[in-house]
């Protein structure tokens, strides 16, 4: 589809400017304690398809049962999101981007 939305929020891409996208992203302040484990920072694409509360309820049992192996964490977000999408008929396809940071 002409012009293309860039996944980069479309920064550099006048084509898109002039027909109302806009690159400034949607931005909220949270406040973190000591006691947090993880940082998810992440488009909206994932947001779409998973809520803040599943995401950490995800991340909490692979936490738990895999605490050798904590690089596993984001495969298994990943595999989470391509299941909900297949299972999301008709949804429009929407590129979805993640980091996962750990605090400790």
């Amino acid at each position: 589809m002409y012009p293309g939305l860039k996944t980069t929020r479309t920064l550099g891409d006048f084509v898109s400017h002039q027909i109302g996208v806009i690159s400034e992203p949607q931005i909220t302040k949270t406040e973190i304690s000591l006691h947090d484990k993880y940082i998810v920072v992440a488009t909206n694409g994932l947001w779409d398809l998973i809520g803040p509360d599943e995401l950490f309820d995800l991340i909490n049992e692979m936490n738990v049962g895999q605490r050798e192996m904590p690089g596993q964490i984001p495969l298994v977000i990943w595999q989470k999101i391509k299941d909900l999408r297949h299972q999301a008929e008709g949804m429009p396809i929407n590129d979805i981007t993640f980091v996962l940071s750990n605090l400790n």
